[in-house]
Order: C-alpha cells, then sequence, then structure tokens
C-alpha cells in the first residue's frame, strides 16, 4: 500500500514538473516571439528611415528647384554641377598659370587674384554662379519665346569653331577693314607779327620706303583627329575636377543663347552695326588759371580751333634758356569713347567742339 502511494505521489510530481515545464517554454517562446517582432518593427522603422533619406537624398534635393522663371527650373544638382564646373576652370586656370610661370607661386598670385580670392570663398561663387544661371534661364526662355531654339548641332559647331575645327573645312577668312576716314587737316599756319619775321617752311624729307609686309598664312582646315585630340584634353582636366561633358555642353549652350538674344535685341531695336569714328582736339595746360584764361577766350568751336593751332604752333626749346611751353595740344584719332577723369580736361569739355 505504501509503496503504490508512493509511486502515485511521483507521478503527480513527475506531471506538475511537466506542466511547469510547458507553461514556462510556452513563456519563453511567447517572449522570444515578442522580442523578435520588437526587432522586426525597430528594424522596418530604421529600413524606412533609411529609404527616405536616400530617395529625398538622391532625388528629391537634388531635382528641387532653386530657381523658378515661369515654368522654367534650375534644379540643385544642375546648380551643384555648374558651381563645380566653376570651380574646375579656376583650379585649371591656376595650374596653367603655374606651368606657365616655371612654378612661381608670386607670379600665380599676382595674376590669379581673382580666382585664388573665388576658390578660397565657396558662398560667394556659389551666389555668383546661381546669379548667372538665372540670367542664362532668362535670356534662353526669351529665345525660346521668339522662336529660337539652341539644338545639339548648334553646341556641336560652337564646340568645333572653339578649336578652330569647322567639320574639315577652312575657317571663313577675316574680311579686309575699312579704311578709316582721315580727318580734315586742322593746322593752319599762324601769322607772325613784324616784317623781318617771314616764317620759313623746311622741306619734309623723303620718307624712305618700308619693307614690304609678308602676307599672312592662309588658314588650313583642322582635322577631325587633331579637334578631338584637344578636345579630349579639355575633357580630361574637366573630368578630373568632376564635371562631365553635359555640364560643358549646357555652359556652351548657355552662351549661344547670350550671342542669339543680342543678335535678336540689335535686330528688334533697330541698332545700327557700324559706329562713327571721331577726332577729338584736346589741349592741356599746366595749371588751371592758364587754361580759364583760355576757356574764357572761346565762344564757339572756330575760336577753340584757333586756339588749338596756337598751341600746336609754339616753337620747341633748342636751348637750356628758352622757355618751356606750359600748354600742349593733342590730336587722338580714331575714338570711340574716352573717360574724362581730371577736373581741368571736364572743364574743357564743356566747351563747344568740331568733329571732323
Amino acid at each position: 500500500m505504501t509503496k503504490k502511494s508512493q509511486k502515485t505521489t511521483n507521478n503527480d510530481e513527475d506531471k506538475r514538473q511537466s506542466r511547469k515545464d510547458i507553461l514556462v517554454a510556452r513563456k519563453q517562446e511567447r517572449d522570444l516571439r515578442n522580442l523578435r517582432i520588437a526587432i522586426g518593427i525597430i528594424l522596418g522603422m530604421v529600413g524606412i528611415v533609411i529609404v527616405v533619406a536616400l530617395v529625398n537624398e538622391l532625388i528629391v534635393t537634388p531635382n528641387r528647384p532653386v530657381i523658378t522663371l515661369g515654368d522654367a527650373t534650375v534644379s540643385m544638382k544642375d546648380w551643384q554641377d555648374r558651381v563645380q564646373y566653376e570651380r574646375a576652370q579656376r583650379v585649371i586656370y591656376l595650374e596653367n598659370q603655374y606651368d606657365a610661370f616655371g612654378g612661381d607661386v608670386g607670379l600665380v598670385q599676382q595674376f590669379g587674384s581673382q580666382a585664388i580670392t573665388d576658390l578660397l570663398d565657396p558662398e560667394g561663387l556659389g551666389q555668383t554662379t546661381i546669379d548667372t544661371m538665372a540670367d542664362e534661364l532668362a535670356i534662353c526662355g526669351a529665345l525660346e519665346d521668339r522662336g529660337i531654339t539652341i539644338t545639339d548641332a548648334d553646341i556641336d559647331a560652337e564646340i568645333g569653331a572653339a578649336f578652330n575645327y569647322f567639320d574639315g573645312q577652312s575657317p571663313t577668312e577675316t574680311p579686309d577693314p575699312t579704311a578709316t576716314i582721315m580727318p580734315t587737316p586742322s593746322l593752319t599756319p599762324i601769322p607772325v607779327e613784324g616784317a623781318e619775321a617771314t616764317p620759313t617752311v623746311e622741306p619734309s624729307p623723303t620718307p624712305t620706303a618700308g619693307p614690304t609686309a609678308t602676307a599672312l598664312p592662309t588658314p588650313t582646315p583642322v582635322s577631325e583627329a587633331s579637334f578631338q585630340e584637344q578636345f579630349g584634353e579639355i575633357l580630361t582636366s574637366l573630368q578630373e575636377q568632376g564635371v562631365d561633358e553635359a555640364t560643358y555642353r549646357q555652359v556652351v549652350r548657355a552662351q549661344l543663347c547670350r550671342d542669339r538674344f543680342a543678335d535678336v535685341l540689335a535686330e528688334e531695336q533697330g541698332m545700327p552695326t557700324i559706329a562713327p569714328h571721331a577726332s577729338i582736339f584736346l589741349i592741356a595746360f599746366d595749371n588751371e588759371d592758364e587754361a580759364t584764361a583760355a576757356a574764357a577766350g572761346i565762344t564757339d568751336s572756330q575760336s577753340y580751333l584757333t586756339e588749338w593751332n596756337t598751341v600746336r604752333s609754339q616753337p620747341a626749346p633748342t636751348t637750356e634758356d628758352d622757355p618751356v611751353p606750359t600748354s600742349a595740344s593733342y590730336e587722338l584719332l580714331s575714338v570711340h569713347r574716352i573717360v574724362w577723369r581730371t577736373p581741368l580736361v571736364q572743364r574743357l569739355l564743356r566747351l563747344p567742339l568740331s568733329w571732323a
């Protein structure tokens, strides 16, 4: 009886122990499953964050417009590529200067100071670039509004012309310059008072014929192989600085837009294609009193010309005792535009002038 009761007790304990192990195992399995679910959720959220960051960094941000003009835009990537191009241009320029000056850093700093300043100011370079691209966007848009488009063939031709390659043809010869119309001689003899003071004019020496000018060589067509070699060197230099060919072609396209739009505006505004050339007769004095006295006696262009001739006819000193003239006259030929700076010349400019 005792053995049977003991056996029954052991069986009950074994059953209770087995049930406990089962419950513990189930609990551990449930906890492990919850842990796996939590880890999966965390990994999923991290994955979503990474995907969103990659999409934003690789797709959204590069295509985000930084310049908008109507329907036309400039993306962030285009701006970054253009800044990289501008930086590469300056780096290549400084490298060429370094080679040209034999490694003299001082000369490079002297002649390439602006390029160095731009490279040391990335924010300023970026702002300058975005301003330039905004201008180009407006210019190209205005050109397209007039029905003019820049094709890939136009870009190819412009790149070839930069290397004197014209599809195997010779470049267009430069036209002969138009003959300059010389002004009417303004120097007239000044009468000398006194009967015995008769001016004499010494004969001018016979000019000696100069050497015959050598004719310029006839331009020869550049071969395609030579063009591809030179163009390849340029692309290689740009690619070493992180610039691709597409950016280079975009810059060429923008320049073509500028050139053609300038031609269109000139035609629309009826701007003349030729400009007048003028001769300017200038009188200079060493002191303001003489300039004021001369200005007081000038009332019109004829009296100005008389004063100019008087100054022009002053004899040059032949000995140390001869007085040195305090005024001089100049005739500036074929002047398009002159910037006057000194107050004395500005005062003389208010006088009536005679244009030949």
